[in-house]
C-alpha cells in the first residue's frame, strides 16, 4: 500500500545554486541538559521507588517494582499490534484516553458552542436603561423580594 502512494514521487539528488538562503536557524535550547539531578529518589518522579506502591516506598523498590501480569500482557499486545500496523504503513494506536479526548472534540457541539468560541473577547451593544424603565425594574425586584420571604 505504501509502495502505491510512493510510485508517482521521483527522486533527485544534486546541488542547487539559488539566489535564496535560508535563514538562520535558532539554536537548540534542551532545558533538561543543565538541571541538578535529584537529590533523592523519593524526589525523582520516574524513580521506580515512586510507582504508587507501598511496598516500593518501604523496600526501596527492590519489591514490588515489576508491573503486574495484566499490565505486561497489555504491554505485549499493543507492541504487536503497533507493529503490525507500523508495517502496513498505518499509525500506532492510541491510548483509549486519547481516543475519547479526540472523539469529544469532534462531537457537535450546542447552538452556542457553534456561534460562540474559547479564549475570544465579545463585545455586546446594548442600550442603557432609561431613568423610568430603572425604576420600575428596581420596584419590580423589592416586589419580588418582598414576596419571596
Amino acid at each position: 500500500m505504501v509502495k502505491k502512494h510512493l510510485k508517482n514521487i521521483r527522486l533527485a539528488s544534486g546541488k542547487t545554486n539559488g539566489q535564496i538562503k535560508l535563514p538562520v536557524a535558532a539554536p537548540l535550547a534542551v532545558p533538561e541538559l543543565g538541571r541538578k539531578g535529584f537529590v533523592s529518589r523519593y524526589n525523582d518522579p520516574n524513580h521506580p521507588v515512586n510507582n504508587g506502591k507501598i511496598s516500593s516506598v518501604l523496600t526501596g523498590s527492590l519489591f514490588g517494582s515489576k508491573s503486574g501480569l495484566i499490565e505486561r500482557a497489555a504491554t505485549s499486545i499493543k507492541g504487536s499490534h503497533d507493529s503490525k500496523r507500523i508495517a502496513r504503513g498505518e499509525p500506532r494506536s492510541e491510548p483509549i484516553k486519547e481516543k475519547w479526548q479526540r472523539y469529544q472534540r469532534k462531537k457537535k457541539p450546542g447552538l452556542a458552542k457553534n456561534v460562540l468560541q474559547q479564549d475570544v473577547l465579545y463585545r455586546l451593544n446594548v442600550n442603557m436603561p432609561t431613568e423610568d424603565e430603572l425604576q420600575q425594574s428596581i420596584a419590580q425586584l423589592e416586589h419580588l423580594m418582598q414576596q419571596a420571604g
